[in-house]
């Protein structure tokens, strides 16, 4: 039975062909349409045929095989003579060339080659998924460096320097727009206190921290700044406290 896909190749014997009887029973034109045969038989299975019980026109050989007409039919003719006997024609008119065992693959190669497809495919698959690996390493590599740019850049107290950083003068002046009640700086100072106060209460988001510690100062009426005589006072009181 016709199949919907030929092999993609068969073997062709290097001293049959060289040394056989086959350059001494046709002619040299007889030759090359009768590789063409051996070609075509074995995408059918040895047959040379349009299909199952359609043999092909010469007409249709010819021009499938790129020869004239005269020239099929007289291989076919030489071909099928019995001395030379390497075609056979089928009571429907279909072709089986005789030799084509010889030219199947054995069982043992054809278990090989399909062995070696799936090797193929196999490796393949590996490629196609260490490319996968090597795309996701190196998205991974690019969200990573791009956080610590991104964390670099980020607003963070420096408890060893004591003293903020990367509050740059934009954000002091966004802060001051938000906050106007709020003074910015002294508020910084406040919250630099109270994180030396409590360094078991450090923050990973700094910004947020400031943003809530200036909205909570904001709703409670601002930043209180001390007037003279309070801090005059403050310190008498102090001075007493001291001298007891």
């Amino acid at each position: 039975m016709k199949k919907r896909k030929g092999d993609d190749w068969f073997p062709f014997w290097i001293d049959k062909w060289i040394f056989g009887s086959t350059r001494d029973e046709l002619t040299v034109e007889q030759c090359a349409v009768w590789v063409d045969f051996l070609a075509l038989s074995y995408k059918d299975e040895g047959y040379i045929r349009a299909n199952e019980g359609i043999p092909y026109p010469i007409k249709r050989l010819a021009g499938l095989l790129n020869r004239s007409e005269e020239l099929i039919q007289q291989t076919i003719d030489r071909c099928l003579d019995p001395n030379v006997k390497k075609l056979r024609r089928d009571p429907d008119g279909t072709l089986y060339v005789l030799s084509h065992p010889q030219y199947e693959l054995s069982n043992r190669h054809k278990r090989r080659l399909s062995e070696d497809d799936v090797r193929q495919k196999g490796h393949g698959v590996q490629k196609k998924d260490a490319k996968r690996r090597e795309e996701k390493n190196r998205i991974d590599k690019n969200r990573i460096d791009k956080k610590k740019v991104e964390a670099a850049k980020a607003i963070y107290f420096d408890f060893e320097e004591v003293k903020w950083i990367n509050i740059k003068d934009k954000d002091l002046i966004f802060w001051k727009m938000i906050y106007p009640a709020c003074n910015i700086e002294s508020e910084l100072n406040k919250m630099a206190d109270w994180l030396l106060s409590n360094p078991d209460k450090k923050k990973i988001r700094y910004r947020r921290f400031i943003s809530g510690w200036l909205s909570r100062t904001q709703d409670k009426g601002g930043s209180k700044t001390a007037s003279t005589d309070e801090i005059n006072a403050w310190a008498e009181k102090q001075a007493k406290k001291e001298k007891k």
